[in-house]
């Protein structure tokens, strides 16, 4: 059997190279030789010399294909390779599958034999996925062996996951349609053809179910199972509708339009700061969580922005003659003032009863040079979670501070 790499238009020459699955398709013949009408006669000894040729087997297949794929030049051709392999050794275990599944009286000894068949065929598959990772076709079908056999181990967890999940986050409303979709994925209600990266999301999300409590050490504004899934980009219509109900209902508790900003400048630049794992999602080809998110942060922080606006231009007007209380106006930005007053509290140059009332005080009466109104609730909480950053500039101010002390 031949393989061509057929190449683009402005190719030369087509590159054509052995494409050697003969032995493992005479080997899948005997094994279906070994079957009378829908019982399974295969001897032991016919079934152990199987088993140790199809070894044999792929393992020279596996040192073929590192062989063969340095005698390509150019990356197309690759591709074309390694999709062929997968797709020839997909029908392969979809073959073996169906042989077995005609077997009405396959007994134990059938159902090792296949069992072991699938290992060693499976084997070679994965070593092609992840050897090959970059040019192995994640949009697949994926043979249907596989994807029975992933299920089977999925169920066999689906009650420690039902318990990690109540443990961890039974408050969080997206927790009950996480455990309905594992679910859902184990006993389909309908027959779907499942993908690679179909199959390769729900196995991450096992994987990171499992290490829950890892997550929700992490703290944050999310939730721990919000960041797990917004890591695997669990872009869900569901959940997405979700995270914006939560935020809208902290948005609708809050009376000041610039409240309401900070609050969703703080959800937005946690959003941004979280990880993305690469190449994952719930659904392929659809818009990410966090951009379907930034998206809605950037819409509603434009109107919020259009109403405050509005709001002063109508002030001015109603109220010609009245004087704005006069403010200081501050070089920092608001993220470095609240750790600037935080640490002034801490080390007690400044006391008031609490701290939510020091930012009370003292934020009317002062302004930035981009913001005219700050926010007392949005300083005092920066002040909490300071970043990197501006504690670096902050410190490099205070020297500043210190050597001009030292002048006078």
């Amino acid at each position: 059997m031949k393989l061509s790499a057929y190449p683009d238009h402005h190719w030369q020459n087509p590159v054509t190279v052995t494409y050697k699955l003969e032995q493992l398709d005479r080997l899948v013949t005997d094994a279906a030789l070994g079957t009378l009408g829908n019982k399974f006669i295969l001897s032991e000894e016919d079934g152990s010399r199987i088993l140790y040729e199809t070894l044999e087997e792929t393992e020279k297949l596996k040192e073929l294909l590192v062989r063969e794929i340095f005698s390509f030049s150019k990356e197309k051709e690759i591709e074309i390779y390694i999709k062929n392999y997968q797709t020839s050794l997909t029908h392969v275990l979809d073959r073996l599958y169906y042989q077995l599944l005609q077997l009405k009286d396959p007994g134990q000894s059938g159902i090792a034999f296949y069992q072991n068949l699938f290992k060693l065929i499976q084997a070679l598959l994965s070593f092609i996925e992840e050897r090959f990772s970059k040019y192995f076709d994640k949009s697949a079908k994926v043979p249907d062996v596989y994807l029975v056999l992933t299920r089977d181990e999925i169920q066999e967890k689906l009650g420690a996951l039902a318990q990690i999940i109540k443990d961890k986050c039974s408050d969080d409303p997206i927790s009950t349609q996480i455990a309905q979709k594992l679910v859902e994925f184990v006993a389909p209600s309908t027959i779907t053809t499942l993908t690679y990266r179909d199959i390769m999301f729900y196995k991450e999300l096992v994987k990171e179910l499992e290490d829950l409590s890892l997550w929700e050490r992490r703290g944050g504004i999310y939730s721990g199972l919000q960041q797990l899934l917004i890591y695997l980009n669990y872009n869900d219509k569901e959940f997405i509708n979700g995270l914006v109900n939560q935020f809208k209902q902290v948005l609708q508790s809050k009376n000041d339009l610039n409240d309401k900003i900070d609050r969703l400048l703080i959800y937005s630049k946690e959003i941004n700061q979280l990880q993305l794992k690469p190449d994952t999602a719930f659904l392929d080809r659809h818009p990410s969580v966090k951009n379907q998110l930034s998206n809605w942060f950037a819409e509603e922080l434009a109107y919020l922005e259009r109403k405050l606006k509005g709001l002063q231009t109508s002030g001015s007007l109603l109220s010609p003659l009245a004087s704005p209380k006069p403010k200081v106006v501050c070089h920092l930005p608001v993220d470095q003032l609240g750790i600037l007053f935080r640490a002034a509290a801490d080390i007690k140059i400044i006391s008031t009863s609490s701290q939510k009332v020091l930012f009370d005080h003292i934020a009317p009466w002062l302004s930035t040079l981009h913001r005219s109104v700050l926010s007392a609730e949005s300083m005092r909480s920066k002040s909490y979670s300071p970043e990197k950053k501006d504690q670096e500039a902050l410190k490099d101010i205070l020297m500043q501070l210190f050597r001009q002390v030292g002048k006078y």
